[in-house]
């Protein structure tokens, strides 16, 4: 496909030295994962609902596995316990690894280099964007979009073209 031939040709073959002590650390082993799991959750729209239509859709994408490496991104980090807990009840038969993003984990002194690289647009953070709990870690949405297509399936919910996006990437990644 024409976008994920484009993104790869951007993103390849490296992030960056920067980048790669964040992103390579959470890889699973063999480097993809089996399913990618984007969540979106936009001001508007009730969260409840968002969690539930992603499990519904990430069980979908791991029926028949009997094990599997969950890769999550959302815009909420403060929401990935109540995620995990909704696709195992939606996944029962899966054994499931899940990874995410935990910046919290990455040392301040690498976040402020990161924060620099991604030159983050402070007045925009200020007014408000709807950029999730961690707007001033911009850096943050690189990584996870990373990630996300480093996986073999890509789940995405309420059509954001940052799902869209790193399923085009992992397309091109996985071979298809």
């Amino acid at each position: 496909n024409a976008w994920g031939l484009l993104y790869d040709a951007l993103l390849a073959p490296r992030a960056g030295a920067a980048l790669d002590a964040v992103v390579e650390p959470r890889r699973p082993e063999g480097g993809l994962f089996d399913v990618g799991v984007h969540v979106r959750h936009r001001r508007y729209q009730p969260r409840e609902r968002v969690d539930a239509h992603a499990a519904a859709c990430a069980a979908r994408a791991l029926a028949g596995l009997a094990k599997a490496t969950v890769f999550l991104a959302t815009d909420q980090p403060s929401r990935l316990g109540g995620l995990r807990k909704r696709i195992r009840a939606a996944a029962p038969d899966t054994a499931i690894d899940f990874r995410s993003l935990n910046v919290s984990s990455v040392p301040e002194a690498e976040r402020e280099r990161l924060r620099k690289l991604a030159r983050t647009d402070v007045k925009a953070v200020r007014a408000g964007r709807d950029w999730g709990e961690l707007a001033s870690e911009r850096w943050a949405s690189v990584a996870d979009f990373l990630l996300l297509s480093s996986s073999r399936v890509v789940v995405g919910t309420l059509s954001s073209s940052f799902s869209e996006l790193a399923a085009a990437v992992a397309s091109r990644r996985d071979g298809d």
